[in-house]
């Protein structure tokens, strides 16, 4: 009995390790891979997810890319959240970058600072 409780607690644990560990290689991979963009945040909104003490956002951002105008997504904590809602307040453009793999993954270099 011992030994498949240790094995399932071994199981759960890898489960909970991989999607942990491939986000923020996925990040990585971007920051180091990415293509720049200039971009504009569209709208910021809330959902009901909570991180720790944040509640997630998603920012709506259009950008410029060679073949014309992209939409995407990005999840916001924290102090992002406020920084982006200053950039729809002000039309401000950011920077954007995108995955050459696909599109739709981008990441707000930006908003990297504030995210604590």
């Amino acid at each position: 009995m011992g030994l498949l409780a240790g094995t399932v607690c071994l199981l759960v644990g890898l489960l909970a390790l991989v999607p942990a560990m491939y986000f923020p290689l996925r990040r990585r991979k971007l920051l180091r891979n990415g293509l720049l963009a200039e971009g504009r945040i569209d709208r910021v909104e809330s959902t009901m997810w909570v991180n720790g003490n944040h509640r997630k956002h998603i920012a709506y951002v259009r950008y410029r890319t060679d073949s014309g105008w992209q939409s995407a997504t990005c999840s916001l904590y924290g102090g992002a959240v406020n920084q982006a809602e200053d950039f729809v307040d002000e039309e401000r453009t950011t920077a954007v970058l995108v995955d050459p793999a696909s599109q739709r993954h981008i990441l707000l270099p930006d908003l990297m600072g504030a995210a604590g």
